[in-house]
């Protein structure tokens, strides 16, 4: 073949590659043009080279588009040529490319074997190859080995006096030792990275430090200093128009918001990452984005929103279309907890229908004054909203009796009475649980202690009871519970339901016993509904229905107005080392002196969440709302509750978090936000202690 016909051709292909640098959709198409000119030029005169070059650029303008599969094909037919004629520039260029395509789809196995495959046949851009290799280990967490390839990048490239890939390496090696807690190493590599990026005047390299730098100040603890780096990133890759990283980064700040308590914040990031994803698609920030909504949703009970996530997420799991057809992809998805997806979205399902249900009973036994009726309807639905086999109700007589009713799936019933003097047995235990409880393996129960008979009505040993008990004028009146003969049947979820239920029959058998004094019964329901069953003090309902009025009351003060929020320190230990009946007495405790001290100063306070409190004080100077909360944290210390598995002290303690606001604002949502983020200050000054702000914007 004549000389000048493969320089056109080569001329054309080096024209079209540097299209390819461009991000306009003009200079793709005159990329495309080119190549297929040369292409056609290199079939009619049967030039090899030039198909595979063709093929080449061919594969990298549909990997450029995103189209994996066509891109796919054009790789491996360069590659079956190379194969055969021995071409190294294009051969150790295709096999780059195909590990790039497969590192794309998380194909790890597959990127790995391409990228040893081109360190074989070629030095080329060895360094570049070698940061590749790094990135799979440290995304399989694989962290020493990726420290390996990411050392020897550095190596070379300082030998080379290259620096290409020497930013990168080093945020890549920071990032390994965020991840295994070397913050030493972290810091002096992510500095070196910054460095690196300045003399190289690389906004991209800078982009990436400075998420990696956010990632830094997060796992030192200063959260600040973390949010401003997130944000820097950001703005780096917005500008450049990178949506890949940009989309990554997002991804990384959501996900640190949540691991703060901050999901509000995480919520907006991580809903703008979704929209982005609309844009550029990413399975990997994909998976991670759908996941942490998902969870955020599902802990603010919005089963709706978090059941449309999981879905979203569990579609991208078990995805089919053509373009993952043909490219076999191993989704290494376990090590982001997807493995449980699949039953967490039957079971929000199954929340959401549940929920249907269960406010079509409630309306229907609640507008009833017949018992019989009662009984009747929960009968017909109890069975399809919990998993059991049987249940059964029960009401305290004036004799301290229970008269108690079980029922099975077959419309059999047995009444039975139980008398509970004895504190000591398995029923005094279920009524003492104000919060409900579930016991997954009831056999282990003495039976000396297991006075309720589960097997009355001819049914088989019962494993898994649940019960909870029925709560009138902070009494209890009576129980419900539910058995199955299965272990382990039973979770928090059913025991929300079950809850919930109870409440619909104290409404429904008090409107029977007491209808004459209906008015009055439902006015105390109601405040049972606003305060808290075990505190007594109004509950997270109750803040959220009157939030708003409370904070429009307090700016007509002419002293401004301080949200506090409390938590008790190291609850949970407390809880796990001394049983929930003292983690209820403890709380009880803690909210009685709270309370004491609120109505003296005539303010607020509320159960914010398990441990948390929040409390609105009025008219009060910025001094005078720190007085008060040091007031209620040395108030609980002077309780001296026992409490040797507290980090920060031998007795219970709280750490305060004030906000005072001196120019009002309206939107309660932000200030609780402001006071949650004092709380979180004070936790990481050591706890047991009162952070204040003064709010002035």
């Amino acid at each position: 073949m004549p000389n000048e016909i493969k320089l056109e051709i080569s001329d054309l292909c080096i024209k079209a590659e540097a299209y390819l640098e461009s991000k306009l959709e003009t200079d793709l198409m005159n990329a495309t043009i080119l190549a297929e000119e040369a292409y056609e030029k290199s079939m009619n005169t049967n030039y090899e080279e030039g198909i595979a070059k063709c093929s080449l650029l061919f594969g990298m303008l549909k990997y450029k588009t995103k189209d994996f599969s066509d891109a796919n094909e054009y790789f491996e037919s360069c590659l079956t040529i190379c194969n055969k004629n021995h071409y190294l520039d294009i051969h150790t260029k295709v096999l780059q490319q195909l590990g790039d395509l497969r590192l794309e789809v998380n194909d790890f196995e597959s990127a790995l074997e391409y990228y040893l495959n081109c360190l074989k046949i070629s030095n080329q851009e060895k360094e570049i190859i070698l940061l590749r290799i790094g990135f799979i280990y440290k995304e399989l967490e694989q962290y020493n080995i990726a420290i390996e390839y990411f050392e020897e990048v550095v190596d070379l490239s300082i030998s080379k006096e290259v620096s290409y890939s020497l930013s990168k390496a080093y945020s890549y090696l920071a990032e390994c030792y965020i991840n295994e807690g070397g913050v030493k190493e972290a810091g002096m590599f992510i500095k070196k990275a910054i460095n690196t990026a300045i003399e190289n005047s690389d906004d991209f390299d800078f982009g990436y430090a400075y998420m990696v730098y956010a990632k830094y100040h997060f796992l030192t603890g200063e959260l600040k200093e973390s949010i401003a780096f997130f944000e820097k990133s950001i703005y780096k890759f917005t500008s450049l128009k990178m949506l890949p990283n940009l989309l990554e980064t997002m991804t990384e700040y959501g996900i640190m918001l949540y691991e703060s308590d901050q999901y509000e914040a995480a919520e907006q990031i991580l809903t703008e990452a979704s929209n982005l994803l609309l844009k550029e698609r990413s399975l990997k920030a994909e998976l991670k984005v759908y996941l942490y909504l998902a969870k955020i949703h599902e802990r603010n009970k919005q089963y709706d929103r978090a059941l449309s996530y999981f879905k979203r997420f569990n579609d991208i799991k078990t995805v089919n279309d053509e373009t993952w057809k043909n490219i076999k992809v191993k989704n290494i998805i376990n090590k982001y907890e997807y493995l449980r997806t699949d039953i967490k979205v039957k079971e929000l399902t199954n929340i959401n229908e549940n929920l249907v249900v269960l406010s079509k009973l409630g309306r229907e036994i609640t507008s009833t004054l017949k018992q019989n009726e009662i009984i009747e309807k929960i009968n017909k639905s109890i069975f399809q909203l919990i998993k059991c086999d049987s249940f059964g109700v029960g009401f305290i007589n004036k004799g301290n009796v229970l008269d108690y009713t079980i029922y099975n799936n077959n419309n059999e019933s047995k009444k039975l009475t139980y008398n509970f003097d004895n504190k000591d047995n398995h029923l005094a235990n279920l009524l003492q649980k104000t919060e409900g409880s579930i016991d997954n393996d009831i056999l282990t129960i003495s039976p000396s202690t297991q006075v309720l008979d589960y097997s009355v009505i001819g049914m088989g040993k019962i494993n898994s009871v649940m019960s909870s008990p029925l709560i009138f004028e902070n009494e209890a009146i009576g129980l419900i519970d539910v058995h199955s003969y299965y272990e382990n049947t039973y979770a928090e979820n059913d025991l929300e339901i079950l809850k919930i239920l109870s409440a619909y029959i104290t409404i429904a058998f008090n409107n029977c016993n007491k209808s004459q004094t209906l008015i009055d019964t439902n006015r105390k329901l109601k405040e049972l509904t606003e305060k808290d069953g075990l505190t007594k003090v109004y509950n997270r309902y109750s803040l959220n229905t009157n939030a708003s009025k409370i904070i429009q009351r307090a700016k007509k003060y002419k002293k401004p107005y301080s949200v506090v929020m409390i938590d008790v320190d190291f609850f949970k230990e407390y809880n796990d080392n001394y049983g929930h009946l003292a983690g209820d007495q403890c709380l009880i405790a803690v909210s009685n002196v709270l309370n004491k001290i609120c109505a003296k100063e005539k303010s607020f306070i509320y159960r914010y969440g398990g441990d948390e409190f929040l409390v609105i004080i009025m008219n009060k100077e910025p001094s005078e709302a720190k007085e008060i909360a040091e007031r209620m944290r040395k108030g609980i210390v002077e309780m001296d509750i026992e409490h040797h598995f507290s980090k920060c002290a031998d007795v219970v303690t709280l750490t305060i978090g004030v906000v005072t606001l001196v120019k009002k604002m309206d939107d309660y949502i932000k200030i609780f936000a402001i006071a949650d983020n004092a709380l979180y200050i004070a936790k990481n000054s050591g706890r047991n202690n009162v952070n204040h702000i003064i709010h002035e914007e």
